[in-house]
């Protein structure tokens, strides 16, 4: 399983949401399907002034048989594939680079030279493709690989208008135009993933299935700590779409790991998988609603309506397990007088993690603190729980095991449970860096020295 392109949005452009998950949405019925005409938009920015005009040297790489038309504006109704190019004298004013900030999200294959210069560029040359629907992908990667030769002839830094990207030239080879397997992409190569709390919880959402004729995907009412398994999700679901998969008439949509025609993505999508998976699962597309920030193209979000579960967070877990697998162990324990010095030493910084959680932690960063719930047998099972409210002694959070003896109870579940009984805590870093566990440290340790 290869990691999602998530981008944990700090900027603007993935801001103020709306509480908008709308749990009743219509089911997308027989489709969704492929817009009629699809048009997306690549800029060219240009730091100092081009040796060569854009617009001379896209009609020069037009000029062979096969080629699409060069139009002064695309018309609404198109038949054949054509491409509007104009140029933008000030583009401070009417066409702003990316600033500094944004390319540190955003930047691909940029040096920090490149980077500075662009976003001072003063020109730029916005070149409009349309196509219809009829051989969308061989199109879509003829106009990658015609973007990437106007920009080394013209010596331009690109920009994907509708993942909100900046490319060096060899990035844009890189991720736009190798990778291909015939006419068929690698769908994550060309779209990203915007991730970003929304209320307690996060939201994902698509950019750039517009270039596909295809909807954007979301998902609402999400954890940080699925956003891994979750986002893969909307990966096999993308791919899926471009590759002609389809809801039935209730909106059910049918997942089908390693079946597509693109071998590099049957192998991203194998790897990592579990003894356990299952490799197919049905979900739910419905209708989605925008927020500000998603693109200008239809929307679906993704539902877990098929799933087993008493709320959103178990159903969601429940598919992440039944397509890619899950593992969870059961560990028996003696509390003894290291184990216990190293819960009270843990349990002497949770009012400090409270206190920075009520703050605001910074995008990508969660809290699991593991929690005792009473057993089906009379004992105490302790588990992870992910925290989403922290007030006072009173934690609201997600189970993130699967008990072993709590029937009552599924991974994925909303729990309350006390910060008094805690036994200790991890503080997942933006990073990839964790503070905590030093109890799990302990028994893991001892797990090896078989004690």
């Amino acid at each position: 399983m290869r990691t999602t392109r998530i981008l944990m949005a700090a900027l603007a452009v993935a801001l103020a949401a709306t509480d908008a998950r709308g749990g009743d949405a219509a089911p997308v019925a027989d489709g969704p399907a492929v817009d009629a005409r699809i048009a997306f938009e690549i800029a060219l920015f240009y730091p100092v002034h081009p040796p060569v005009q854009p617009k001379a040297a896209l009609r020069a790489r037009l000029a062979g048989a096969g080629m699409p038309r060069l139009v002064e504006e695309p018309q609404r109704t198109v038949t054949v594939p054509a491409i509007g190019g104009h140029w933008i004298a000030h583009a401070g004013k009417d066409y702003p680079p990316p600033s500094l900030e944004m390319l540190k999200y955003f930047g691909r294959g940029l040096t920090p030279e490149q980077a500075a210069a662009l976003s001072q560029a003063g020109e730029a040359f916005v070149m409009d493709f349309v196509h219809p629907a009829t051989g969308r992908l061989a199109a879509l990667h003829d106009a990658q690989v015609l973007a990437e030769q106007v920009a080394r002839d013209t010596g331009g830094l690109l920009w994907d208008a509708e993942t909100r990207e900046a490319f060096s030239p060899d990035k844009w080879h890189e991720r736009r135009v190798l990778g291909w397997e015939g006419d068929l992409p690698d769908v994550l190569e060309h779209t990203t993933v915007h991730f970003y709390r929304d209320g307690q919880t996060f939201r994902c959402v698509t950019l750039g299935m517009g270039k596909f004729g295809e909807p954007d995907l979301v998902i609402e009412d999400m954890l940080a700590s699925d956003s891994r398994g979750l986002g893969e999700v909307v990966n096999v679901v993308a791919q899926s779409l471009v590759e002609g998969a389809r809801t039935d008439g209730g909106g059910r949509l049918a997942l089908q790991l390693l079946q597509s025609r693109h071998a590099g993505v049957n192998r991203w999508e194998g790897a990592g998988l579990k003894a356990n998976a299952k490799k197919s699962a049905t979900l739910m597309l419905v209708q989605g609603v925008h927020q500000d920030g998603d693109a200008d193209n239809r929307l679906v979000r993704i539902a877990f309506d098929r799933q087993d579960g008493p709320d959103e967070h178990s159903r969601q877990a429940a598919l992440v397990a039944t397509l890619f697998g899950s593992e969870d162990s059961v560990v028996h324990v003696r509390h003894d007088e290291k184990l216990l010095a190293a819960r009270d030493a843990a349990r002497s910084k949770l009012p400090a993690l409270r206190d920075a959680f009520n703050r605001g932690l910074a995008p990508g960063e969660y809290i699991d603190v593991k929690a005792p719930f009473a057993t089906d047998s009379g004992g105490r099972e302790w588990m992870w729980v992910e925290v989403r409210a922290w007030k006072g002694d009173r934690i609201e959070g997600t189970l993130q095991n699967e008990p072993d003896d709590v029937r009552h109870l599924r991974s994925g579940q909303d729990v309350v449970v006390s910060q008094a009984e805690l036994f200790d805590y991890i503080f997942h870093r933006a990073d990839g860096q964790v503070e905590g566990n030093a109890t799990g440290a302990i028994m893991q340790e001892r797990e090896r020295e078989g004690r």
